[in-house]
């Protein structure tokens, strides 16, 4: 069995190919061409990577965070379940899973009984992503990579109290005319806890419940995983690949469905 999952996000769109035993393949392409065709592009560099034709793969599921479509997918699915579906192959016992993208933070709670309880997304003025620091660290003249190593550098951190990246610029801007100024990497160490405390503070929406799943590109930032865990101040799950989770259960979707319909099949069959 072989299914592979997409997710269509608003920067990225991402692939997993997945097989009875596991992850064959993932990949992420940022293109500026419409949705469907970078997942056609998408899927024709898998399938020449793993070197394998299209009819061997049993099935594609799609889902979308930034109003994409597929239309060739053959199961589109919303993204709380692909999320939902990806954590869960992750983490069996996890309870909160938090995907923190580039522009949207999503998060679900789940019950007892591994089922979806709530569910919230955020408004993209009110909380943000990563959109929100890769803006203050291009007006910096910083990479992503690098504001993120300075802000590490220290514990301490200055109040970053604006939403809104011009007035976090604005405000980031006036702390180099105090005398003295404080240091830079207080002052990004701040900017990273600005945005873990919103995602902390949209958490509370739906209540947390431990283990957590931190996930979406954002939890590929140590800066932000610092700060994160410290305001959550529970156990914390995190990911190698914390972009994909969502294509993931895209994917394991995909391989149920499967599963599903060869069952059906094989009792049919009156074997």
């Amino acid at each position: 069995m072989k299914a592979i999952g997409i997710d269509i996000g608003s920067i990225a769109t991402k692939l997993i190919l997945l097989s009875d035993e596991g992850v064959v393949y993932r990949d992420s392409l940022s293109m500026p061409e419409k949705s469907e065709v970078v997942a056609t592009k998408a899927i024709e560099k898998a399938l020449k990577t793993t070197s394998l034709s299209r009819d061997k793969i049993d099935i594609v599921v799609a889902t979308s965070r930034s109003g994409g479509d597929v239309s060739f997918a053959d199961i589109k699915k919303g993204l709380y379940m692909c999320l939902f579906k990806g954590g869960l192959e992750l983490f069996p016992d996890v309870k909160t899973i938090i995907d923190v993208g580039a522009e949207n933070t999503t998060i679900i709670t789940l019950d007892k009984q591994s089922q979806i309880k709530d569910f919230t997304v955020n408004d993209k003025c009110a909380a943000g992503g990563g959109v929100f620091l890769e803006s203050i660290a291009k007006a910096m003249g910083l990479s992503l990579e690098e504001m993120a190593a300075e802000a590490m550098k220290t514990e301490k951190t200055i109040d970053i109290a604006s939403t809104c990246t011009i007035f976090a610029e604005q405000e980031i801007l006036s702390y180099a005319f105090e005398d003295p100024p404080p240091p830079r990497s207080e002052i990004l160490a701040g900017l990273h806890e600005s945005l873990a405390s919103r995602v902390v503070g949209l958490s509370g929406k739906v209540g947390v419940i431990p283990p957590v799943l931190l996930c979406g590109g954002v939890s590929l930032n140590p800066a932000f995983v610092r700060s994160f865990k410290k305001l959550i101040n529970m156990q914390v799950y995190l990911t190698d690949a914390p972009q994909y989770v969502v294509a993931l259960g895209a994917a394991v979707l995909g391989r149920s469905h499967v599963q599903t319909l060869k069952k059906k099949h094989y009792a049919g069959s009156g074997n």
